[in-house]
Formats: C-alpha cells, structure tokens, sequence
C-alpha cells in the first residue's frame, strides 16, 4: 500500500505541486504579492495535508527527489519574498515614490 501511495504523492508533486511552485517562484515582473502569495499558501496547505503519509519511511524513500525539488523552490521562494521585502523596505526608508506614498495613506 505504501508503495502505491508513494505512486500516487509522486504524481502528485511532479504534476501539480513542483510545477505550480516555479510558476509562483518565477513570476514574471517579480510579483509575489497577491495571487502569488495565495498560490504559494495553498501549496503549503497542501502539503501540510499529506505530512502524515510523508513522514513514513517507505514514502519518504521514495519521495525524496521531490522533496529536494520542493525544498529548492520554497527556498527560492524565500528569497525572493526576503528581497522584495528589502527592496520595498529601502524604497520607504528613501521616501518611497508617489504610487507608494499613495497607497499607504
């Protein structure tokens, strides 16, 4: 049964889950606020769904280039949150341009 799950949670990843996660990672123009983020928090909440099954040895022997994939793209994904963050952040710190300063008030 394991085995068959494995199957079925590698499909899973390399149809679906990797792919829909360097969409998010490498959207065009860097934007990682709306859309992007729900997608990446979906992603999250769908793996969280299948932590239990993912945390057995037989699956995660067998899962585990998927899981590198998926740790490579999160990280990505943290970083490009972390740099827009820095970037955003400066931008205020300089006064910010005027759609910026628009928006906040």
């Amino acid at each position: 049964i394991e085995k068959r799950i494995s199957q079925k949670l590698r499909e899973l990843f390399g149809s679906v889950l990797i792919p829909s996660l360097s969409a998010t990672v490498s959207k065009p123009g860097g934007d990682r606020t709306g859309g992007a983020m729900a997608e990446a928090h979906q992603l999250l909440h769908e793996l969280i769904r299948y932590r239990e099954l993912m945390s057995r040895p037989v699956i995660a022997q067998t899962l585990s280039d998927e899981r590198s994939k998926l740790h490579k793209q999160m990280l990505k994904h943290l970083e490009n949150l972390r740099n827009d963050f820095e970037r955003r952040s400066e931008t205020r710190l300089r006064g910010g341009d005027r759609s910026d300063n628009a928006a906040v008030t």
